[in-house]
């Protein structure tokens, strides 16, 4: 059943409420050992691999969601519990800042009140209920994860990861610095509703 204020209005870019393993438990296990293994199962019947460029890198194992994002979901803690949540998501598609070439960075800052960045545990659930409608033959796709980072010995920077798609290859599931620029960047932007951002600062 989903929380009395998801009957509130919301912003004309929020693509849907997309369900996911609560973020707030066993972040990165459920992402490396849950979601990532189930989402190449889904690239697999189209005979792609997803490859977790991530995995055995040093410091990867100590990915967790920034203050900003953790904050949201601490206060979407308080009308949402056990293992699956919904959460309102914009899926990089650029309804929030047409136009933009933006870092994952740039995209925080530009972000409004209740605005704040997906990691990819949450980013890579919705795309795994919605597999069909993201993932399309024939076309390109890149969604950055903005809500979470880890440390990458030798970057002055912590770094965010990202999935993209090009056209009918195989599926690559990285990491960059958040600062990069890229021309196929494209944050998936989370959204904290009104009665929940009053005692956050965003």
């Amino acid at each position: 059943m989903l929380p009395l204020w998801f009957n509130f209005e919301w912003p004309e870019w929020i693509d849907g409420f997309f369900a996911c393993l609560n973020p707030l438990v066993d972040y990165h296990f459920n992402l490396s050992e849950k979601i990532i293994p189930a989402l190449a199962a889904k690239f697999s019947i189209r005979g792609r691999r997803i490859i977790d460029c991530c995995e055995g890198q040093s410091g990867y194992d100590s990915l967790c969601l920034n203050a900003q994002t953790n904050a949201a979901y601490q206060k979407m803690a308080e009308v949402q519990t056990g293992n699956f949540w919904v959460i309102p998501m914009s899926l990089a598609n650029g309804k929030r800042y047409p136009g933009r070439t933006c870092s994952p960075r740039r995209y925080l800052e530009l972000a409004g009140q209740g605005e704040f960045g997906v990691g990819p545990l949450e980013g890579l659930c919705a795309t795994l209920t919605h597999f069909n409608e993201r993932v399309q033959p024939g076309k390109f796709f890149r969604m950055d994860f903005a809500g979470a980072e880890y440390y990458y010995p030798g970057f002055s920077e912590c770094v965010v990861t990202y999935l993209s798609w090009d056209s009918d290859g195989d599926a690559s599931f990285g990491s960059n610095r958040p600062s990069n620029y890229d021309l196929g960047s494209a944050s998936v932007l989370g959204y904290l509703p009104r009665p929940l951002t009053f005692a956050l600062k965003f």
